[in-house]
């Protein structure tokens, strides 16, 4: 009943993100087609192409981990397990590639309608779908369309953030928790559900009620992994300790900072496919953490803390690799520029610096090249 009300009362914007997607998704596909098959291979064409597009790099991860499970030999509980989970489900009956394709289909549906309504909490109906431009032309959305897991954490966190906007804690609670089951960064919605409520409640600690316990719905799923693996492989850190094989161990956020700098005037680095890629991370990893702190101070706190500590997250790795990819999980950021773009010519700016860098990393994904 629920969902055929929201349905209802939602009917033209459902259909209108559902054609911007389509037509989206099919101008990716031709131009994927002729990035790929026009400029650097030559083999004959096969449909299969189509679905090869977007299977590079951690995608192997995921749709290995679908087919197979877990497996100590490939140190891949660093990948969190609902994305694979829901692969292997619908792979069974429409292939893992088509049913991982699917899957970020519908949940980039489903987060762009959840970006609107958020948006539109603060803002107009025209900035809402500015935002939803914003977050299509994304240096890095790629990432939204590869089988990669970003889409359906975009579509758990927003509406997370919007469910709490409204105030409905449990429904809050239960994308919070589906979060922390796509990637680890979806502990940091504990944060801003923590904070939101006791905004709510003006930080009068004598009126906390039964509420404040959905707040814990993310660290309720990080819990959930942790003792999936406890009982799987007798070790429920191991999603931790996993990330070892990526060169990502805690170390504190001027070292990781200070080495990325120092390579970008290392000849030898400079001299390697990976130079350009450090030099990209290092400046979204900084613009992340400035837009962060402006979201902060002039757009709402709990928004501002989620990207800050997000960022921070990252900072303790000792390695910032996939900065890049991660900033389209720095929604907030985009809300902050639709307020600025506003203004028609901040507005341009933006599109045509997000379209150029879209085409980048979108080329360099397609060609097997590191993207992010």
């Amino acid at each position: 009943m629920m969902f055929r009300n929201f349905f209802i009362n939602n009917k033209k914007l459902i259909f209108q993100i559902v054609l911007l997607v389509v037509i989206y998704k099919l101008i990716l596909l031709i131009a994927a087609f002729f990035y790929y098959y026009y400029t650097f291979k030559i083999e004959p064409f096969k449909w299969s192409m189509l679905l090869d597009f977007w299977y590079h790099w951690d995608s192997g991860h995921y749709l290995r981990i679908a087919s197979e499970g877990y497996n100590l030999k490939y140190n891949d509980m660093a990948f969190f397990p609902l994305f694979p989970l829901l692969v292997r489900i619908f792979g069974n009956l429409a292939g893992y590639k088509l049913a991982a394709y699917l899957i970020n289909t519908f949940a980039l549906v489903g987060g762009l309608i959840g970006f609107y309504k958020l948006v539109k909490i603060d803002f107009s109906e025209r900035a809402a779908w500015r935002s939803i431009f914003y977050l299509l032309l994304f240096p890095t959305a790629i990432f939204l369309t590869a089988y990669y897991t970003e889409s359906l954490f975009l579509f758990l966190a927003i509406w997370n953030f919007y469910f709490v906007r409204i105030r409905k804690w449990r429904t809050a609670g239960i994308f919070g928790f589906f979060a922390a089951l796509i990637r680890i960064e979806g502990i940091i919605l504990f944060i801003f559900m923590l904070f939101e409520y006791l905004q709510e409640i003006k930080f009068n600690f004598k009126e906390i009620r039964n509420n404040i316990f959905y707040c814990l719905a993310p660290l309720l799923g990080l819990s959930v992994y942790a003792i999936f693996l406890k009982l799987k492989f007798g070790d429920p850190f191991l999603f931790l300790k996993a990330q070892s094989a990526w060169d990502k161990h805690f170390t504190f956020p001027w070292e990781s900072i200070g080495d990325y700098i120092t390579t970008l005037f290392w000849f030898k680095m400079a001299t390697t496919p990976f130079y350009l890629s450090r030099f990209f991370d290092l400046v979204f990893f900084s613009l992340s953490l400035i837009f962060g702190t402006a979201v902060l101070l002039k757009l709402r706190i709990s928004y501002g803390l989620y990207i800050i500590f997000s960022i921070l997250m990252v900072s303790f790795s000792a390695d910032l690799a996939s900065t890049n990819r991660r900033s389209i999980l720095l929604f907030p950021i985009l809300i902050l520029l639709t307020k600025w773009g506003k203004n028609q010519i901040v507005n341009f700016v933006i599109l045509m610096l997000f379209s150029g860098l879209f085409y980048l990393f979108t080329f360099r994904f397609i060609h097997e090249l590191w993207a992010g």
